[in-house]
């Protein structure tokens, strides 16, 4: 496993290097030989923080941002913006100022950490015995809150429990496989709106997150950094026009990526039918995909954007964006749109210059 894991971080930070990214951009942390990455107690570091390693450790200060992949991942010092990390463990014992966006087979936020804005957590176990000022979306098979949420709790998972001095000041909605009691002491000064859990939906927070490691998150992040890498050196001048179309009309995007996604297999099996155009439903399949695969690249790289207000190198913006949406994706409902919305935006951008240039060309 380490082997493996050490083969991809290697491929991700060679490749990120291919791309001779401004220094400033962001601080990428350097693995040891045994694959660990560390920021050291006595390097805090004023910029954004990318680390991809065997195990992360977080002992500095992180002034920006913090991007983290890894087998065991820990936080042990301030951040100042956002907490984006995939790991098989994933610690938090520090405030972190901006969002949490965090998967993992085990999640914990101790009880002296604090997160400044929203959590979107998926795992198998999750506990938050610390603050959250924000919303919290969790999806998990057990789900374990001991701290204080200062807006609203939004769940999906097997078992839900607010331990004794758990505080809640917002309402709790979602779905649970077993009954959900809150224990003595917790509060909730909201409204709780519960519905029961399919049992096969239950088992699939199981299945889902048993035996989840670094390496098929990794793979998944490399294959989709390595087609953005490739559009980057074939089409530069238009992926860049693309960027910049998602990052300043997004909505108009969005309504036509949404037009575009429900109509393509409807099109397509509308032409299949007539023998004559089946030539036609062939090109206009291939044509399909094709925008697909681009609109996620855009999808990712609009998506680091926005998180970053523009400020990132596009592969940069690609990686964090890729990444979040990774994660996002195991929330359950609350993710799947987001993803979705995300993948529409990308689609949208694709669309609107393919249909350009084929008025340009008649």
């Amino acid at each position: 496993m380490q082997r493996t894991v050490g083969i991809l971080v290697g491929l991700v930070i060679g490749l990120l290097g291919l791309t001779v990214l401004p220094v400033s951009a962001a601080e990428i942390l350097q693995t040891s030989e045994n694959g660990n990455a560390l920021l050291a107690t006595d390097q805090p570091t004023d910029d954004t923080v990318i680390a991809v390693g065997q195990s992360v450790d977080i002992r500095g200060t992180v002034a920006r941002n913090a991007f983290l992949a890894g087998q065991l991942i820990t936080i042990d010092n301030t951040v100042g913006g956002d907490v984006v990390a995939a790991g098989q463990t994933v610690t938090v014992k520090q405030p972190v100022s901006g969002n949490a966006f965090l998967a993992g087979q085990t999640i914990l936020i101790e009880q002296q950490a604090s997160v400044g804005r929203g959590i979107y957590v998926g795992g198998q176990t999750l506990q938050i015995l610390g603050t959250v000022h924000g919303d919290v979306y969790a999806g998990g098979a057990s789900v374990v809150i001991g701290g204080t949420v200062d807006g609203n709790l939004h769940v999906s998972a097997d078992s839900l429990s607010l331990e004794p001095g758990a505080v809640i000041h917002g309402d709790i909605t979602g779905s649970t496989g077993t009954a959900f009691s809150p224990a003595n002491g917790a509060i909730i000064d909201g409204t709780v709106t519960l519905s029961n859990m399919p049992t096969k939906q239950s088992d699939l927070w199981h299945k889902r997150f048993q035996g989840l490691g670094v390496g098929s998150l990794l793979i998944a992040l490399l294959m989709m950094i390595l087609w953005g890498a490739v559009l980057f050196l074939v089409i530069p001048k238009p992926l860049a026009e693309l960027r910049g179309a998602a990052y300043t009309k997004p909505g108009r995007a969005a309504l036509i990526g949404l037009i575009a996604s429900l109509t393509f297999v409807p099109a397509v099996l509308l032409l299949i039918l007539p023998v004559i155009t089946l030539p036609v439903a062939l090109m206009f399949a291939l044509v399909g995909i094709l925008v697909a695969a681009i609109g996620k690249v855009i999808a990712s790289i609009w998506v680091g954007d926005v998180i970053s207000k523009q400020q990132l190198h596009p592969v940069w913006s690609l990686v964090v964006g890729a990444t979040i949406l990774a994660i996002v994706n195991f929330v359950p409902f609350i993710g799947w749109l987001l993803v979705f919305g995300a993948f529409t935006v990308g689609v949208g951008v694709v669309t609107t210059a393919l249909w350009q240039w084929l008025r340009r060309v008649r």
